[in-house]
């Protein structure tokens, strides 16, 4: 087996020891029981993982394809590259329609992602990008999202600025304004987190979050962050963005980092790019292991409002990232009580365990 294979292992009930285990943003050697697909407070076997770190499964807001339909292949070959980096829960991009002639490729590739969900290894989520001008489309999109879990709706600001500014004086004047109100009560019902993607200015944010667009994706401007954090506002950033910036020199979102303007991070198209921010972090003594992990795990999770995730507490889902404390590689990833990525180091631990239940691991 190479070092780094894809396994799918469903775990028998065990309780992992005498690894680190993150809790309350702090790593501390504890034991963590995993059983029937959740984290439990105690029970089944125990195996040893000294040397490794238990982390909450990461979540990920940015799930991109680069400009793909959500094909087979495409969503399989993504979610494989997120599992390696410890990404248990992924929302995938899909662009909403402003015409009635798009809606049918969305259903189809919703029903695609449904067929999938099944035989992958990250539980799938949408994120819907539509564009402030689909008035045509609205109410279909309100009849789709009350029937998805979990949905994030993201706004795409319009290239003509001009025309979205004119017309969005949430005072109530313009068409495009009452459109987004009216969309804004209907997202609001269904109980939904909305967002924008990439605020020009803080007056942007300012005009959105007053019709409840309370999340800053990707913002394009430190006014916008900043507009949004004095709002008590999340942001999220690119882990792409971030990674880039350090090759070309200084990006804006890498200075938002380390201003600490930033409360999750996604990937936007480099799927182990979050992990890759992370480590940096870390190595660069920006931030303890606990406190930039939470940028993947806790962080989203509060932002989406996903309770069941994101924490190593008994209930939640078992998603459990497991760290090589030494090189902070993943060295595993369990979504849901199924191991879904194992290196040899790892699958020799949980080796005789899995052989006294029957199970193969590999």
């Amino acid at each position: 087996m190479h070092s780094t294979d894809a396994v799918h292992v469903d775990l028998p009930p065990m309780t992992f020891q005498g690894a680190l285990v993150l809790g309350g943003g702090v790593l501390r050697p504890a034991s963590l029981s995993v059983a029937s697909g959740r984290i439990v407070a105690a029970g089944g076997a125990d195996v040893d993982l000294s040397g490794f770190a238990l982390l909450p499964g990461a979540l990920d807001m940015g799930g991109a394809l680069d400009g793909e339909a959500p094909s087979s292949d495409a969503v399989a070959r993504l979610a494989g590259q997120a599992v390696r980096a410890g990404t248990t829960s992924l929302w995938i991009g899909v662009d909403w329609p402003e015409r009635h002639g798009g809606l049918e490729i969305v259903r189809e590739s919703l029903q695609r992602l449904a067929d999938l969900q099944k035989g992958l290894p990250v539980d799938l989520g949408v994120r819907f990008r539509v564009g402030t001008h689909a008035v045509e489309t609205a109410a279909a999109l309100v009849q789709t999202l009350a029937g998805l879990s979990a949905p994030l709706v993201v706004f795409q600001h319009p290239p003509d600025r001009e025309r979205i500014a004119a017309e969005a004086e949430f005072g109530g004047v313009g068409p495009i304004a009452r459109h987004l109100c009216r969309l804004a009560s209907a997202f609001d019902g269904l109980g939904l987190r909305y967002a924008t993607e990439a605020d020009p200015d803080g007056e942007h944010r300012e005009r959105f979050s007053m019709i409840g667009a309370r999340l800053a994706l990707r913002p394009k401007a430190r006014g916008a962050a900043a507009s949004a954090r004095a709002m008590g506002e999340p942001v999220v950033l690119a882990a792409a963005d971030i990674l880039e910036g350090d090759r070309i020199g200084r990006s804006l979102a890498a200075m938002l980092l380390s201003e600490g303007l930033c409360d999750a991070l996604g990937a936007f198209g480099a799927p182990c790019g979050p992990l890759e921010v992370v480590r940096r972090l870390v190595e660069r003594e920006l931030l303890p292991l606990g406190h930039a992990w939470a940028l993947v795990s806790a962080g989203p999770a509060g932002i989406l409002r996903r309770s069941d995730r994101g924490a190593l507490v008994a209930g939640t889902r078992a998603d459990i990232a497991v760290m090589d404390a030494e090189t902070r590689e993943i060295a595993g990833t369990i979504a849901g009580g199924v191991l879904v990525h194992g290196t040899t180091r790892l699958l020799d631990r949980l080796r005789p365990t899995l052989e006294r239940h029957g199970i193969a691991a590999e």
